[in-house]
């Protein structure tokens, strides 16, 4: 079954979209669509189901980015009603195959839709809830995945604050400040969670309060490196 859906995707993504795009686009959305009836019909596990919708939302991605723009907040309401069908996130795989097809002005739109439902989550507090502390963590995440499509690193650091994931993800931050050529913030963000830099003369791991602040552009970006590597060996670790 899964071999004929595939060889079904691959001709509507190509035949068919050579000849009439707009009907390819729209048969491809209805593709996509039966992701949860299959995956709840068919045992799943080599992710054979999971390519195949992957591969799928790639052709409509593509296909969406070339296709000349038209309402790009419609398209934007169209993939994130697409996106809420689960709740936990599985279906955000869409919003980073569509970023070209939907636009800055298509994917402010599901950002600021993701921050208006984030800000609508109550607060933890007392007894915890795990599932609103899962559609809490799901929402930060897409709200991430949005910043990361525009390099929005403040935006990133807002969504993993949003999703009390500071701790978790330190690394990710402060891959994104060192890359965005903000090292010594990076440092702060690793400093967070390791409390430890790396002694640039080669005598070890330092501990110490807070990553330094006075060294000059050069040594802190080459700190924050080593830092990162540091903190990704002993996550491996852990």
């Amino acid at each position: 079954m899964v071999q004929e859906l595939d060889h079904l995707r691959a001709t509507i993504a190509t035949r068919l979209a050579e000849s009439d795009r707009p009907r390819a686009i729209e048969l491809l959305w209805s593709f996509i669509a039966m992701a949860d009836t299959l995956a709840q019909r068919v045992s799943d596990g080599a992710g054979d189901v999971e390519d195949l919708f992957r591969a799928a939302m790639a052709d409509l991605g593509r296909l969406s980015g070339i296709e000349p723009p038209g309402d790009r907040r419609a398209l934007a309401r169209r993939v994130l009603a697409y996106c809420d069908r689960d709740g936990l996130g599985a279906t955000d795989a869409l919003i980073r195959p569509m970023s070209e097809g939907l636009g800055a002005e298509g994917r402010a739109e599901i950002r600021q839709a993701t921050e208006r439902a984030l800000q609508a989550m109550p607060r933890p507090g007392g007894v915890r809830d795990w599932r609103a502390d899962a559609q809490r963590r799901h929402l930060a995440f897409r709200s991430a995945l949005l910043a990361d499509l525009d390099a929005d690193v403040d935006a990133f650091i807002a969504a993993i604050r949003s999703g009390d994931m500071e701790a978790t993800h330190s690394l990710d931050v402060a891959e994104r400040l060192l890359s965005a050529g903000r090292a010594a913030e990076a440092l702060e963000w690793l400093g967070n969670r390791m409390r430890c830099e790396l002694d640039l003369s080669g005598s070890g791991v330092v501990c110490v309060e807070r990553p330094t602040r006075n060294r000059c552009c050069a040594e802190t970006s080459k700190l924050a490196h080593l830092a990162i590597n540091l903190a990704r060996d002993c996550y491996v670790q852990d």
